[in-house]
């Protein structure tokens, strides 16, 4: 039940699309999109 509640709180505040924005700032344009998708997974 908290768990659920901490991720309510992450989506409601947006914390959780800063790591994704600032990642995509600094790839390439003709980058590997599967082995990002799979790298952010495993982090």
């Amino acid at each position: 039940m908290w768990k659920a509640a901490a991720e309510q709180v992450f989506y409601s505040l947006g914390i959780d699309a800063g790591p994704l924005i600032s990642m995509a700032s600094f790839s390439r344009y003709r980058n590997n999109i599967y082995r990002d998708a799979v790298a952010v997974v495993f982090m």
